[in-house]
Order: structure tokens, then sequence, then C-alpha cells
């Protein structure tokens, strides 16, 4: 019986093994060890007992966080085994023992059978239950990484192990990454981010990369601008974004998240062998057993991998540090890309979401709209304005893929150099590592700090690498250097969201197309005239007033591109009044600007926002119209939406307002962020969205907040 006991304990190790370490074999292990004991004694049973904890521990080996913790678990069994066997022992020398060996194997029995069932039982629930992307999206950022960087347990253990794994998973993300980011396009093509300077727009919008089999920038460029030519309603394109966009953004989701999760281990596994190698103090040679083999230099982490391997080869302590640190950069990257589109592709469902509860708008306006323009009337609804510049957003993402799927020369000659590598700078891609250290630079030490940490926090990574992109290609590094230096005298100890939102380029979605735009002189001058010492929520006030008296002293109504041609023509409209806003109380050194869209179908209205808090440390949405007397004070959002809204003179003949909607910073442009409806059925509704880097709203929810009477 010893020798069946040993094949019952060879059958249950090898089934283990095929199951995967994640499932408990504790109860099965206790047969084996039954008829060891009850046939062959004591000693037997004890040997059986101490193999069976053995098979556990090399089929469950690295499923704990630590060692000591996996060899915690073993020992733990081994004592419910000697347990089990010494009970054994005692029972078969007891009178009747034959009765309770029954009562012990149906016992036994029953318990192996019941985790049969309801590992069945679970399975079924698994297989059936519905499920959706967004399920899915919110499940993962539910499990986001931390301000530090991704974050995980590899079952790699020893640096020759970790060094393997992360040859193997550099080779597969980068493959799988592609198609989702990139598709088929070459990264070494024509960007599909122009760089729009100072007076290049002359009258026209930038134009649009567009590619049927291309990345989420390019393919929703494609989607909106082609597949929407024959739209020539409201309710048509109602029932567009609720279908055929709908089903793209779950799809997006659906295609991204395992791709994702990939990315996210391999980043996490890059720093991890970032960390154990910057802590030596010398080269550990007996620590890499056997050579590895890597050498593809055709994009950014396969070439810091390459020259990872390389530097290990030859014991190269300093290098071996250097490109380690560079690949966790590096697939810190790819990971953030990935973490973006999965936020973009879900807040995009939730401002969907929204639209559809403002289904009456579309059919009251249905009839009202002579020609229906797809590239202009969608603004005048909700989620109009992620249709028409919200993909700014998804462009940016494959944007940044396209300089880490290739090796352009200003980054082969910056790391031939090296000249602007620091501590700090190490978190961002060589390229734009020059104007990190510059801003840095005008910062005090603890903002210092707190930029350090911008460039590791997630979701804060790629957006820091965004507007250093664009303030480089811009040449207003020297002007962001001046706002940052107010930003630290008014906030010495900013968190990472107030350093990022300062350095927003856009004050609305409908705005920034030249990059420089935000520091024309005139608003610079006006931004010189707010104090710092006015608190932010005055100089958000401070600022809509100047834009105020501007429109109202000396100049009118008027559709612009640019605040350069706004100032120049002397007109305004409420996107350049808004625009206007931001710019001057950015440029101020002030943080939390957002904007509020008021949709009424056959007309639209924006306003500016300051995202901020209460007393009591709620969210507290202020707003500011600049196209109002400037004798008017800020209100407070939805409140001010409960009984209607009183448009600026000029504009009280068109509809009510039927819904407003609050966006804030995404990527490049703006996200959705919350909407409030004003009157029709579902009146009094107050939507926000999950957005993970902002402070503002991180918990998604739809409630009623206000019972009426609504306006008609």
């Amino acid at each position: 019986m010893l020798v069946a006991s040993c094949v019952l304990l060879a059958a249950l190790g090898v089934a283990q093994h095929v199951v995967g370490r994640e499932a408990s074999f504790t109860l099965l292990y206790l047969l084996p060890v039954l008829v060891a004991t009850w046939f062959a004694g004591q000693w037997a049973g004890g040997a059986i007992a101490v193999l069976a904890a053995f098979a556990g521990l090399v089929n469950t080996w690295g499923a704990a966080a630590s060692v000591p913790l996996s060899l915690w678990n073993a020992a733990g069994k081994l004592g419910v085994y000697l347990i089990f066997c010494l009970l054994l022992v005692a029972i078969h020398q007891m009178p009747g023992r034959g009765a309770m060996l029954r009562q012990m194997r149906q016992m036994l029995a029953a318990c192996v059978g019941s985790a049969f069932a309801l590992a069945a039982l679970g399975w079924m629930v698994e297989r059936h239950a519905p499920s959706t992307p967004a399920d899915a999206a919110a499940a993962a950022s539910a499990a986001e990484v931390s301000d530090e960087g991704p974050e995980l347990s590899p079952a790699a253990t020893t640096p020759q192990q970790m060094l393997e794994q992360l040859v193997a998973k550099t080779q597969e993300s980068m493959q799988l990454s592609r198609p989702v980011l990139l598709g088929s396009r070459d990264p070494k093509g024509p960007s599909c981010v122009t760089v729009v300077r100072s007076g290049d727009l002359k009258g026209n919008r930038p134009n649009v990369l567009g590619d049927w089999n291309g990345g989420p920038g390019t393919t929703m460029a494609m989607l909106y601008n082609f597949d929407r030519q024959e739209i020539n309603s409201a309710l048509a394109d109602y029932n567009w974004h609720q279908t055929r966009l709908r089903q793209y953004l779950e799809n997006e989701i659906t295609v991204n998240l395992p791709v994702a999760r990939k990315a996210h281990e391999l980043a996490a596994l890059a720093v991890q062998f970032s960390k154990t190698a910057d802590a030596w103090s010398e080269f550990p040679a007996s620590a890499f057993t056997s050579p590895i083999s890597f050498a593809r230099v055709e994009d950014w982490p396969s070439f810091c991998m390459t020259s990872l391997v390389r530097a290990v080869g030859a014991k190269d302590l300093a290098a071996t540090k250097h490109w380690s640190a560079e690949l966790a950069t590096a697939t810190m990257s790819l990971d953030d890309m990935h973490a973006w589109l999965t936020l973009l592709a879900d807040d995009h469902l939730r401002a969907l979401d929204f639209q559809k509860q403002c289904e009456g708008l579309f059919v009251e306006s249905n009839p009202k709209i002579e020609k229906y323009e797809p590239s202009a009337t969608i603004s005048q609804f909700p989620a109009g304005v992620l249709s028409l510049n919200g993909w700014g957003n998804y462009s940016e993402i494959e944007r940044q893929a396209e300089r880490l799927f290739s090796m352009p020369p200003d980054r082969v000659a910056e790391i031939n150099s090296n000249d602007h590598l620091t501590s700090s700078s190490r978190w961002v891609l060589p390229g734009v590592r020059e104007a990190f250290v510059t801003l840095q630079n005008a910062l005090g030490p603890d903002n210092r700090a707190t930029w350090e940490q911008a460039a590791r926090t997630p979701y804060e990574h790629c957006y820091l690498i965004n507007m250093l992109f664009r303030a480089s290609s811009a040449d207003t590094v020297d002007d962001m250097v001046a706002v940052l230096k107010k930003l630290d005298a008014i906030h010495p100890k900013a968190s990472v969201g107030e350093l990022m939102s300062v350095l927003m380029y856009r004050g609305h979605a409908f705005a920034g197309m030249e990059w420089s735009d935000r520091f024309q002189p005139e608003l610079q001058k006006a931004a010189a005239t707010i104090p710092t010492s006015m608190s932010d929520e005055d100089a958000f006030v401070a600022a809509g007033r100047w834009t105020s008296d501007f429109y109202h002293s000396n100049a009118q109504y008027g559709l612009t591109f640019t605040l350069r041609d706004a100032l120049d023509q002397r007109k305004l409209d409420c996107v350049r009044a808004t625009d206007m806003i931001g710019a001057v109380y950015r440029n101020a050194g002030r943080t939390r600007f957002g904007n509020v869209r008021l949709c009424a179908g056959t007309f639209a209205h924006s306003v500016s926002a300051y995202m901020g808090r209460t007393a009591d440390d709620k969210p507290a949405v202020r707003i500011y119209d600049g196209l109002l007397a400037s004798s008017e004070s800020p209100e407070t959002f939805p409140q001010c939406y409960f009984k209607g809204h009183a448009y600026p003179p000029g504009m009280e003949n068109n509809p009510p307002p039927y819904c407003a909607e609050v966006y804030i910073r995404g990527l490049d442009s703006y996200v959705w962020s919350e909407g409030y409806i004003i009157r029709g059925p579902n009146a009094g509704t107050f939507s926000t969205a999950g957005i993970a880097y902002s402070a503002h709203h991180r918990e998604q929810k739809t409630e009623k907040v206000f019972n009426g009477p609504f306006p008609q």
C-alpha cells in the first residue's frame, strides 16, 4: 500500500501542476497520507506527509508574495498532514475503529465532492454571467497601479530569472501592443500629430491623419470623419453614437485589456529589476548562471533590453544600472499608453450613457434643424464635444506609440550624450528630458520632488511627456518656466494634479490648435495683474472679469480659431472666451481649470469652470461666463441650473439648455467629467465619471439631486 500511496501522491502532484498554482490541493493530499498511515504505519504516513508538503511547495512556488511566505505556507500544510497522520494512528489503535474509519472516509469524500461541485458551479456562473467591456475596464481601474509606478509580485526571484523573463515579456508585449497602438502604420512615416506653432493656422483647423488600420487616433478620425458623412439628422447621429460608436469603444476596451495586462506585467518586472540592480555595490557575477541572448534595436524598449543584456554579459555594473532604468521607463510608458486607452474609451462610454439619458433633446430638435452638419451640429448635443475634439486624446496615445516603436534621430543623439539625464529626468523618455530639467529647476525643493513623482505616476506620466513635447515644439518652455515660478510661490507644496493642471495648453477642447496660443503677450500681461496672494477661486473670477471687460469694451461677438485671432480681430465667442479665461488663469500660475458645455440641440454655449472644494472637502464646480458683464458673480454647478439659466445678452431667443456637462483635462484634449439634466423626462439627474487621476471625482455614479419644479 505504500507504493499505492506514492503513485496516488505523484498523480495528485501532476494534476496540481496541470491545473495551476492558484488551485489548492491540500484536501486531496490527505488521501495518500490516509492510505499510507492506515495500511503501512505511522512512519510511512509521516514520510508521505513530508512528500505531500514538498509537492505542494513545488507546484505553488512563486504564488506567494515572497520566498519566506511560500516556505511558511508549506510548513503549515506539513503540520496539517502530520496531525492528520497522528490522529489516524490513534484511531487505528481504538476499538471499533472500522466504523470511525468509514465515517472519516465518507467525510473526506463529501468534502472533496463538495469542492468539485462548487468549482463546477463557479465555472458555470463565470461562463454565463453577463459581463461588458465597461465592467472589465472598471475592474482594471480598481486594480490600478500606485503612484510609485507599476507594482507586481513577479514569479522570478533571482536576477537570472528576472532577466530571462524580461527578455520574453519584452518581445511578447511589443508584438501584442503594436496592433492596438499603431495598427499597420509605419512609426517612421508621417506622424498622426502635426506641430502647429503660432501663426500656422490661416482660418482652418489643422489637418488630421486618418487610417482605417491605424492606432486609436487615426482610426477614430476615420470613423468620425468618413463613417458619418451620410448622416443628415440629429436622430440619425444619436443612433450612430449609440450603436456604431458604442460598439467600437466596447471593442477597443475588449481588445486592449489583455494586452494592457501583459504590458503592466512587463513594466512591473522592469521596475523590480531596476530596483534590484540599483542596490548592487558591485556586479554580482554569480547571480547570472547562464548567458542570455536578445538583439533587437528597432524600437525603444527592445533597444533598452538589448543594451541591458549586453551590459550584463560584459559584467558592467554602471551600464546595467543605466539600461535597467531606461527599460523601466520605456515599459512604464507602454503600460501607461494602454491604461490611457482603457480610461478614454470607458470615459467616452460614460458620456454616451449620459447622452442616452438626454435622448429627448435629439427627438425635440430633430424637426427643427433644417440642415444637419455632422462635422459641427453634434457639438450642440451631449457628448458632442468628444465627437468633434475629444479624439485628440486618442491621437496623442498614437503619437507617443510612434516614438516608442521607432528610434528617431533626436533620441539617438540624446542617448549618445545624455546631457539631460538626471535621477529625476530618467522617468521621462529621451527627447523631452531637456524641457523636463529646465521646468523642474524653476520649482522649489518640495515641488521639484512632486515634479519627479508626476513623471512616475500612472496617467500623469504620459500626460507630462505630452506637455513637454508641446512646449518644446512650440518654443514655450521659457513661458512655462515663468508660470511654474508663480505656481511655486502660490503653492510651494502643490499636489501632482495641481502641478500637471497648470501645464495644459488648451482652455477648451476646441482650443489650443496653435500650441503656444495661451502665451499671447496681452494675456500674459493680464495674468501679471493677478497677485499671488489671491486665492485660486478669486484668481478664476479675476480672469473671468478681465475677459468680460475685453469683450464688452472693444470687441464683438464672432468666431475665431485662435486666441491670437481673437485678440487681433477683437472678436470673441463662447468657446474663445472660455479659452481666454483659462489662458489668463493658468498663466497666473493657477490650477484646476475646466469648462462647462450647455446643450440645447439647435444651440450650445460654453462657460469656464474652476474645480474647487467645499469647506468640508467635497467637489465644488464654480462657473463663470466670459460673455456676461464683469459685475456678474460666479455660480455653482449644478445648482445654478436647477431652475434654468439665462444666456448672455443677444442670445435670449435661443432654446433653453437641456443639459450641462463638465469637461476636465485629458491626455491632450478634455474628457467628460460630469453632467446634469436640466429639463425633460430625466430632469434633475446628475451623473459623474470615475476618472482615476482626478481628485475632483473618482466615483462613477448617477443620482437624482433635484426634484423640481423643472424649467420647460
